[in-house]
């Protein structure tokens, strides 16, 4: 099979792991020649994105306990996290605060300012003024605007499967997909992952990888 580019680029190759967003998909930016069977243009179809973007916060120092795994409160943002393996990396003084539905709409209209404010005076109803005069600085990630997510995770609307089930099958042998939406755990960073290593293990048996090649592990 063959993968044309933006730029006219070809590459030949086997098969293909498409990982590309739900949202991508939907806007039909890539060609399938020829198409993709009905389910799966269905199941695209059919399928739910939310609106999602990321604040983050660095500080001076770090004023959250050291367990601190994440932290949801009221109002417009309201669920933050210390990034970084086991539960954050407190040393690097930094909280994502991920912001949702509605409120990532609203907060389309906001200026940066803005933003990091109502997130302070958030955290400030539980740490005092520490969140205030700590702060250094932030940066606002919003994926609808992103040209190549153009949206945040998906959701689903039903629980019977049959989008994850069509995603996950693959296409003539040829092409497999990975992303947030292939997996029962969806709408989540790890079952974008696991959908990825399923796909990959599927190439692995499909074309006898030898396991030497099969088994290199990515560097942290």
């Amino acid at each position: 099979m063959k993968v044309y580019d933006s730029k006219g680029n070809i590459y030949e190759c086997d098969g293909v792991i498409v990982t590309v967003p739900v949202a991508v998909l939907k806007t039909g930016m890539i060609e399938f020649v020829p198409q993709l069977c009905k389910e799966k243009r269905d199941a695209i179809e059919s399928m739910n994105v939310g609106s999602s973007s990321k604040l983050f916060l660095k500080f001076k120092e770090s004023f959250w306990p050291d367990d601190m795994v994440e932290l949801s409160l009221k109002g417009p943002v309201n669920y933050f996290w210390a990034p970084g393996l086991k539960g954050g990396v407190k040393k690097n003084n930094v909280l994502t605060a991920l912001i949702s539905a509605q409120n990532s709409i609203d907060f389309r209209n906001k200026t940066l300012e803005e933003i990091t404010q109502i997130a302070l005076d958030s955290l400030s109803r539980v740490f005092g003024e520490a969140p205030k005069k700590l702060f250094e600085k932030a940066h606002y990630q919003d994926w609808y605007k992103e040209p190549f997510a153009k949206g945040g995770y998906y959701f689903a609307l039903s629980s019977d499967n049959r989008e994850r089930i069509a995603m996950t099958t693959p296409e003539n042998g040829k092409i497999m997909f990975s992303g947030d939406q292939c997996d029962e755990c969806h709408s989540t960073i790890h079952a974008a992952m696991a959908s990825g290593r399923r796909a990959a293990r599927y190439y692995i048996q499909k074309f006898d990888v030898p396991m030497q090649f099969a088994r290199i592990k990515p560097k942290l």
